[in-house]
């Protein structure tokens, strides 16, 4: 009696494990995007297959109007029972439709919750690191439907195997070296070109407008931040902070126009500007010329300083301008 127990029991050990390793089979659920000021869900399916720690499959879901499917791979770590999803592009959750919208790529990371009654896969959505401030992550709960899993499709893409493919031709007449060749002509000497003026004026910069300069004077200057840095040349990125709402603004440095009524995004608005260091400072202002349709308007500014990044949050309305100063690092 005892050895059948004991032979019962280990089944049932063995059972568990090996339930517990398998992420094979169809998944159901509903991703919900993690903003404050939208409740917006993905219906969705994933299918996988597993072989060892790899897996791949479809991740299938309904956006609007349209259902898509996305081939997918990944890794499953078998000893903390965690899914690694590899970027796949999703349809950005404020798209108006799958045809016309916006795809970001997606990672996922789920961990498997499984038992003999039910398993799920809990986890995450995240965007790549571009994308972190305005993308919200989606957060899944997928249950395993364990009827399907005899209808999981094998892999419609496989890989052929590493190895040194050899071409050979037949019937080509092979040319015979050329006598006395003539030698290569020596290379042109290279001619060092010394600047004989000093830029520094910012690049990129466009002629203003009277309306503009009228519409810039008008309006108070709201200074959050002064900001050193390291090099002259400096790259701005410019995207809407949150939801994308219609916010129009255009970007002064030095009360010169530099972005031009630019429609604010989840794409980033690009600029390269030489630091002035003839002057006290330099002065960076984002002028806005609506409200979107969630006040006030919002940026986010990242600004590259060689391989150091600064992130700077604006918001300006029609009675003040956001505005940052500038300066290059002196040295001592």
């Amino acid at each position: 009696m005892f050895r059948i127990v004991l032979i019962l029991s280990s089944f049932f050990i063995l059972f568990s494990c090996t339930y517990g390793q398998q992420v094979a089979g169809h998944w159901y659920g509903v991703g919900i995007v993690q903003s404050n000021r939208q409740s917006n869900s993905y219906l969705s399916e994933l299918v996988l297959r597993q072989q060892g720690t790899r897996v791949w499959g479809e991740f299938i879901y309904y956006f609007k109007d349209s259902i898509l499917t996305v081939p997918i791979k990944g890794q499953f770590d078998k000893s903390v029972r965690t899914v690694h999803i590899n970027y796949f592009p999703l349809v950005y959750y404020q798209s108006l439709s799958a045809s016309r919208g916006l795809y970001i790529n997606m990672q996922g990371y789920f961990r498997l919750v499984a038992s003999k009654t039910a398993s799920s896969l809990q986890g995450l959505l995240v965007s790549n690191a571009q994308y972190r401030y305005l993308v919200p992550d989606i957060n899944f709960k997928l249950v395993k439907s364990n009827d399907t899993l005899p209808y999981v499709p094998e892999p419609t893409i496989i890989e052929a195997p590493k190895e040194k493919r050899i071409q050979v031709y037949k019937n080509i007449p092979v040319q015979p070296p050329p006598v006395n060749p003539t030698p290569p002509a020596p290379p042109a000497p290279v001619i060092e070109k010394k600047d004989t003026i000093t830029l520094t004026v910012p690049v990129n910069i466009s002629p203003m407008r009277n309306e503009e300069i009228s519409a810039m004077n008008a309006r108070p200057k709201e200074f959050s931040q002064f900001l050193e840095v390291d090099n002259d040349m400096i790259r701005l990125e410019m995207y809407d902070n949150g939801q994308v709402d219609g916010d129009s603004v255009s970007l002064f440095l030095n009360n010169q126009l530099l972005l031009d009524k630019c429609m604010l995004d989840i794409i980033p608005q690009k600029a390269n500007i030489r630091i002035d260091t003839t002057l006290p400072f330099n002065e960076l202002s984002m002028f806005a010329h609506n409200l979107g349709n969630f006040p006030p308007n919002s940026a986010l500014l990242v600004i590259w300083d060689g391989k150091k990044r600064y992130e700077i949050f604006l918001n300006s309305d029609l009675n003040k301008t956001a505005s940052l100063r500038i300066r290059k690092k002196k040295i001592p």
